[in-house]
């Protein structure tokens, strides 16, 4: 007789199943590979290509300015993510470095951030099989600027993102400021403290 025919996949973790029938009897791609009245001895084949969805890699950019004049920092900088993988809405070249930790420098994609003070950045990659490797280059505009990257070993797989955070430290002294009548005795301070200094001498 003849028979129809439904195959479908199901269960795979981070990946979506896309189907592609083949064959000599009528078929559909809606959902699987559907054959309608197979004939018997007829070939028919299904093409299952598993594509990897999209996973999350979490940026988190933190200030920490301790001692007074933190009003006087530029916290503004751009951080690039590499990786080895496709980067939605990412491109081909972003200037800057471009050799990673792994020491090839090979990157499929790239994405700029720009950003101003602590804020969490969100890029989604689309992790290659068994996995990919990203990382994050990070330009400051404040040369006194410490910068601690915790972002140089990134790894992504099917369903398993990553999350790194950069950490960015200033330190001030804290020189306090006083007015002109405290600048004169200050003055007067010094200058008496230079001529007991010389009476002692001589």
């Amino acid at each position: 007789g003849e028979l129809n025919c439904e195959i479908t996949e199901e269960g795979l973790l981070g990946y979506t199943p896309t189907y592609q029938a083949d064959g000599p009897g009528p078929f559909n791609t809606d959902g699987g590979c559907n054959f309608d009245d197979v004939e018997g001895g007829a070939e028919n084949t299904c093409h299952i290509v598993n594509v990897a969805d999209f996973v999350d890699i979490e940026i988190e950019k933190v200030w920490v300015v301790e001692g007074s004049g933190g009003d006087l920092v530029d916290t503004s900088y751009q951080l690039t993510l590499y990786c080895d993988a496709i980067i939605e809405d990412g491109q081909d070249l972003c200037g800057g470095s471009q050799e990673g930790p792994f020491g090839n420098g090979d990157y499929q994609t790239c994405k700029v951030f720009n950003g101003d003070g602590s804020q969490l950045f969100i890029a989604e990659v689309q992790p290659e099989y068994p996995s990919s490797h990203c990382w994050v280059v990070e330009r400051v505009d404040d040369s006194g600027v410490e910068v601690d990257n915790g972002c140089m070993g990134l790894t992504v797989s099917a369903g398993v993102g990553d999350a790194c955070t950069i950490i960015n430290t200033v330190f001030f002294e804290g020189i306090p400021t006083v007015n002109q009548y405290g600048k004169v005795l200050i003055i007067l301070l010094v200058l008496g403290a230079g001529l007991l200094a010389y009476r002692r001498i001589v």
